[in-house]
């Protein structure tokens, strides 16, 4: 191509590949200036190809501002497009930022231009869809230009790309858009991206593949900006992290936010928080959700006052500006007599919330005071005396009087969620807190007594969505580890879609569909479900917990530990996760990781089982910690403290049965398997396949196993490859 001629353009030499073209500098020869051609190649010749590189010119020619490229001419010659733009001398930001991170002031005023030329585009309803480094020239006078409209959406055009098809680069695309559900904020997501890279020259989500980038995108947290270059101003961390946002409704709302914050900070330092939550401050605020006091004249309703605490605590800790201290660790303080000042430094929370409930009949009085840890005086305090069917407003009510008096900034989704009226029956609500007051206990008579509470209150309110979700929930537990029977799984699956069709806007409901799906093997259809669930609730514990068991049981083995890590980080005091995340980790071949992750997962056992000594399931996971640990003294210790609590009971059984054939106690790791079988053990596929039993495998007593349980019951499918350790 060089030194021919297209039209009157001359060209002079190569400067690059775009999104759909070669690029070249050229002559113009009527008024003899420089200008850029971008050629379309002839493999994207195709009629989407034409369309989209003629969609390219349009949205840019529409977009007269200084911070975007400027068209000038489009044309075709021998059958192939091209378009003028303008010629910048200049560097692209990539290759500033392959030098070396900017400094600060550099890299907000580079964000606040790139910004106000995307604002433009966002208000002719243009959405760019690929902003990255490689698409931003820096010109010589540092002035930014958004190149590279190729994949560029107008409102005002028909669609090109197919609806869920993903569209753009990897490492700057935002959770949506990997989905293919892109809309303007994906842009705003991408600009957080760059603007990460140019303040740390690292990118917030990284990876050896585009798939495993695409992974940490939907899944993983990024480090906050200054624990990489603590030189950066705290409260760029607070505008980078809401760019950055997984839920697009969590996000800034439009580039005229963020230029607000930007601008103000360049103008006035002091000017803005150190959040983005209207409150200056080192780190968010922080609150504790105390169980409720039970001041009924029968002293009957715990379960209906810890309901309600565990309600305000589930609907606070949702709140992206607001860090809550987790139902485990609040509840151990239940009926304790310490001082509000001991129990917020035990639990590192600023403020602590304490109430309680009268029930009598068809009347409640809840009073509530939300309490300033560090002084120990009221930031907050009323008495609600109400009908029981405001039970709902009240817990509303007190949710917004605490965002209130802690100065805790919304989005427009978390406004609506708390704002959300309910119109379940009082008295289905109540079966329902019942019920799942229940599903923690995690011991089968407890499953089976939260299943007729789940069923009561379905019976009562045949529409409500939680109810169908949790009977689904108790359905697949008990399929998993007491009785793989064909009406549970039956049950699992159509209590759960039940429960999406009542309300699909309802996370509980698609993490229950996809632990029943997990349970037949429908892994495509379960992943679905657990991403929409994350969707929905991005800070879902069982969401992550539960698609990481599926992850496991298929044998991916790296993705299932990272979102057991990342269930870790939603409910920190949870031990299930890091026991289940570490031999998986260890079997990975990274002993040193898997060793940090068991002493957590022993850590939070230990404060379980200091809360709830009759937990079989910490003692028996946490044996696994201790032999990989090579304590094989305080995995016995666990073991026989384990069959203490339940000697009956078929999941301790079997996983004790494991851990015996670990330890080389082979004829007790047999007998001890023998009796799991013996009292309802049927999961077959772990029996068959858990690498713990390996050692016993050759035995005629095992093999006799099998068969009985072969012979009992169906397979739920195929057996899967080799499992890690733990289940």
């Amino acid at each position: 191509m060089i030194g021919r001629a297209i039209s009157h353009y001359r060209i002079l030499e190569r400067l690059g590949t775009g999104g759909m073209g070669v690029v070249y500098k050229a002559l113009d020869e009527q008024l003899n200036r420089h200008v850029a051609i971008k050629i379309l190649p002839p493999h994207e010749q195709s009629e989407e190809g034409r369309t989209r590189f003629l969609q390219e010119a349009r949205a840019a020619s529409a977009l007269d501002h200084p911070n975007i490229c400027t068209i000038f001419d489009t044309g075709t010659i021998d059958e192939q497009m091209y378009i003028v733009m303008a010629c910048y001398e200049g560097e692209t930001l990539g290759a500033r930022i392959e030098r070396g991170k900017l400094p600060v002031e550099e890299a907000v005023g580079i964000a606040v231009q790139i910004a106000e030329g995307l604002l433009r585009a966002h208000e002719a309803g243009v959405v760019h869809r690929d902003i990255k480094p490689a698409n931003i020239l820096i010109t010589s006078r540092g002035v930014a230009k958004i190149l590279d409209f190729g994949l560029a959406r107008i409102n005002s055009e028909p669609r090109i790309t197919k609806p869920q098809m993903a569209l753009g680069t990897p490492a700057y695309m935002s959770p949506e858009q990997i989905r293919g559900e892109s809309d303007w904020r994906t842009d705003i997501w991408s600009l957080g991206v760059v603007l990460y890279e140019m303040l740390t020259g690292a990118l917030p989500f990284d990876g050896e593949t585009s798939q495993s980038i695409m992974f940490a995108i939907l899944h993983a947290d990024p480090k906050p900006v200054t624990s990489i270059w603590p030189g950066v101003p705290r409260w760029l961390d607070g505008v980078v992290l809401r760019m950055l946002a997984k839920d697009r409704r969590d996000r800034y709302e439009s580039f005229s936010d963020v230029l607000r914050d930007l601008r103000a900070r360049l103008s006035q330092p002091d000017a803005l928080p150190d959040r983005p939550s209207g409150r200056r401050e080192r780190e968010k605020p922080s609150l504790a959700v105390l169980p409720f006091a039970d001041m009924s004249p029968q002293r009957d309703q715990e379960y209906f006052c810890d309901g309600i605490a565990e309600e305000l605590l589930n609907a606070l800790s949702k709140l992206h500006n607001l860090r809550v201290a987790s139902r485990t660790s609040s509840f151990q303080f239940k009926g304790s007599s310490a001082d509000i000042r001991e129990i917020a430094g035990k639990l590192n929370v600023e403020n602590v919330l304490e109430g309680s409930v009268r029930k009598s009949g068809d009347k409640v009085r809840v009073s509530a005071q939300l309490i300033g840890a560090q002084e120990g005086f009221p930031l907050w305090s009323d008495r609600y005396d109400r009908d029981l069917q405001d039970i709902f407003g009240i817990q509303e009510e007190i949710a917004q009087r605490i965002v209130d008096a802690l100065r805790v900034t919304l989005t427009e989704r978390e406004k609506q969620a708390i704002e959300k009226q309910s119109t379940i029956d009082v008295r289905a609500y109540e079966f329902y807190l019942r019920g799942r007051r229940y599903l923690y206990l995690f011991r089968r008579q407890h499953l089976e007594m939260a299943r007729r509470m789940f069923r009561r209150a379905i019976d009562i309110d045949q529409n409500y969505a939680l109810g169908h979700s949790g009977l689904a929930d108790c359905a697949s537990l008990l399929y998993m580890f007491w009785e793989a029977s064909a009406e549970n799984l039956e049950q699992a699956r159509t209590a759960s879609e039940r429960a999406i069709e009542l309300d699909p806007s309802l996370a509980e409901g698609f993490v229950s569909r996809g632990v029943a799906k997990s349970l037949i093997r429908d892994f495509a259809g379960a992943t679905a479900d657990f991403e929409r669930a994350l969707t929905l609730d991005p800070r879902s514990f069982e969401a992550y917990y539960f698609y990481a068991r599926a992850c496991l049981v298929q044998g991916q083995l790296k993705k299932s530990a990272d979102l057991f890590e990342r269930a870790a980080q939603m409910r920190p005091d949870d031990y299930q996760s890091p026991l289940l995340a570490g031999p998986i980790i260890m079997a990975l071949g990274e002993t040193k990781r898997a060793e940090e992750v068991y002493r957590r997962g022993i850590a939070a056992a230990e404060q379980q089982l200091a809360i709830n000594p009759d937990d079989a399931r910490a003692l028996y996971l946490g044996a696994s910690a201790w032999i990989d640990l090579k304590e094989p003294e305080k995995a016995r210790e666990w073991l026989d403290r384990s069959a203490a609590i339940d000697p009956n009971d078929p999941a301790t059984l079997f996983n004790a049965s494991c851990r015996w054939a670990r330890m080389g106690e082979h004829e007790l790791a047999l007998t001890t398997l023998e009796q799991a079988v013996e009292n309802g053990y049927s999961y077959k596929e772990w029996i068959e396949n858990d690498p713990d039993l390996n050692s016993i495998r050759d035995a005629p007593r095992y093999k006799a196993v099998v068969d009985r349980v072969s012979r009992a019951s169906e397979s739920a499918g195929p057996p899967t490859a080799r499992l890690p350790r733990r289940h």
